[in-house]
């Protein structure tokens, strides 16, 4: 089952470097292909389902474990804080903006 599999995907690798290219290959189908499926299983495109996966991690993370926002960010797949900040900041408008 396609779902399954994406969802599963986006749970195990979501703090690894992983790409379109990497879940089309474990489809064994097109990137092409792989998008469609990720869009039609998640409402989102792989890039923004790959982050909102990580921003749920950093959330947990945040919530529970004693860690600096540094290290937060290399869990959850960043190599920079800079780069982390800046999604986590525009996911956590996005999640306030929904909940009106």
């Amino acid at each position: 089952d396609y779902s399954f599999i994406i969802s599963e995907f986006f749970s195990t690798y979501c703090n690894d470097p992983v790409t379109l290219t990497d879940l089309a290959k474990l489809l064994h189908l097109s990137e092409k292909q792989a998008a469609r499926l990720v869009k039609k299983y998640t409402g989102e495109s792989f890039l923004n389902t790959l982050t909102a996966n990580r921003m749920q991690v950093a959330d947990f993370l945040l919530e529970t474990a004693d860690m600096s926002m540094t290290e937060i960010a290399g869990e959850v797949g960043y190599r920079s804080y800079s780069g982390f900040w800046k999604a986590y900041q525009k996911y956590t408008n996005k999640q306030t903006k929904n909940r009106c």
